[in-house]
């Protein structure tokens, strides 16, 4: 079944409505999907009084929600065949002060449903920083919406406290789950009965305590985001969940690597940024992606690279060396950049991969590091020794450095003084 945001061929031509539509006039979606949207924009607390919140054009013009007498053209709602399949409400600033996530009583309505999305007033910084939700959006949802049984994604981007019925333990096709910049200290006990869930993302400001009950199992489980969120790591129990692959918990206080993550046997992928880690003396079998970016680690074990590793970021932390094992994975990628490193293993000079080491405190004579660099197949992304007081008294070296016009090297140590 084809998606399409384009008018259906029955309706070549929408008409400009004068006022808020109405379903006998909305001509090219199903009258029950027309029933529920309209009660959805009414609990959300949009009027023809309000700038339209799925789009930047003013209320009445054609392709918001009240210039078009065809529902499928309006900013933010997607059609296939004549359903409904998506709605994206965007930037909610509502005119009522409680507006509540609803889409009615009419038996069908929205049916065909798979992605719903409600967001406040969000500020998205980059792509490494998590998103900012000034206020708007909704923090309550009525039990109704868990008659939408082909709903796959629910994203709520709001502020405040959000409450979520029971009732939606009934969506059993619901697999994607975003609940960002709400005020909650623990997570609402209805996501737990998502058996069907495949991501998870939570980003709450004031979630202090992340339990998993034992009964929980979160079979189809496979990606699982936390982020800007007040946990520590002595608050965080999860069981082993048989699906994990992709763990990521970002901006909160741990201070140590939470012990359920060794149980997690099919983690492939674990992202601990900003983290406030100190150490990390665990078997970090069978990852092949690790990220520990801006932590506060200094030492690393030798065990930590006997996992298969493929893809690692140990930079911004304190490290002052790196352990012999570290040439033992086959790296694709490796970046321990803005350290405080004076030497490195030189085999990993040898490896085939994208290195980093801009920024640590390299000092004196380098010519065996430099050396190894040009007979190595490492790339580095960055200048070498940037922040470094190097020189290179190998004249060998030197001489191999202009042959060969590595002329960003010899800038770095002509800049040395």
């Amino acid at each position: 079944m084809s998606s399409q945001r384009t008018l259906l061929p029955l309706h070549p031509e929408p008409v400009r409505l004068d006022g808020p539509p109405s379903c006998d006039r909305v001509a090219d979606i199903a009258v029950v999907d027309c029933a529920g949207l309209l009660a959805l924009l009414e609990a959300l607390g949009m009027d023809e009084g309000d700038v339209d919140s799925l789009g930047t054009q003013p209320v009445g013009e054609p392709g918001t929600w009240f210039g078009s007498s065809h529902a499928c053209a309006w900013t933010g709602v997607l059609c296939a065949d004549g359903r409904i399949v998506e709605i994206w409400v965007d930037d909610l600033q509502p005119s009522r002060p409680d507006p509540t996530l609803s889409i009615g009583t009419e038996p069908g309505a929205l049916s065909e449903l798979h992605t719903l999305r409600v967001t406040g007033d969000v500020t998205y910084p980059n792509s490494a920083m998590p998103l900012l939700v000034h206020g708007g959006g909704i923090q309550v949802v009525d039990p109704d919406l868990a008659t939408l049984q082909s709903l796959e994604t629910l994203e709520l981007i709001g502020a405040g406290e959000l409450v979520l019925p029971s009732e939606l333990a009934n969506l059993d096709n619901l697999r994607r789950l975003n609940l960002t910049g709400y005020d909650n200290t623990s997570v609402p006990g209805v996501v737990f009965e998502l058996n069907g869930l495949d991501t998870l993302d939570l980003q709450l400001g004031e979630l202090r305590k992340f339990q998993v009950p034992a009964d929980v199992a979160w079979p189809e489980l496979s990606r699982f985001f936390i982020s800007e969120s007040s946990l520590e790591a002595r608050n965080i129990s999860m069981g082993p969940l048989v699906s994990l692959e992709v763990l990521t918990i970002r901006v909160s206080p741990l201070g140590n690597l939470p012990p359920d993550i060794l149980r997690q046997t099919q983690l492939r992928s674990l992202d601990l940024t900003f983290s406030e880690l100190t150490s990390v003396d665990r078997d970090w079998e069978p990852l092949e992606n690790l990220v520990l970016v801006d932590n506060r680690l200094s030492t690393l074990p030798e065990s930590m690279f006997n996992a298969p590793l493929k893809y690692v970021e140990l930079n911004s932390n304190q490290l002052i060396d790196l352990p012999q094992s570290i040439v033992n994975p086959d790296f694709s990628y490796l970046h321990v950049g803005a350290n405080s490193l004076t030497s490195i293993p030189l085999e990993l000079f040898d490896k085939d991969m994208d290195l980093t080491l801009a920024n640590n405190e390299f000092r004196g004579d380098v010519s065996e590091v430099v050396n190894a660099f040009l007979s190595g197949q490492a790339r580095l992304t960055f200048d070498l020794f940037a922040h470094g007081c190097v020189t290179i008294d190998d004249e060998s070296v030197l001489a191999r450095l202009e042959a060969e016009n590595q002329s960003s090297l010899l800038e770095e140590i002509s800049d040395c003084s």
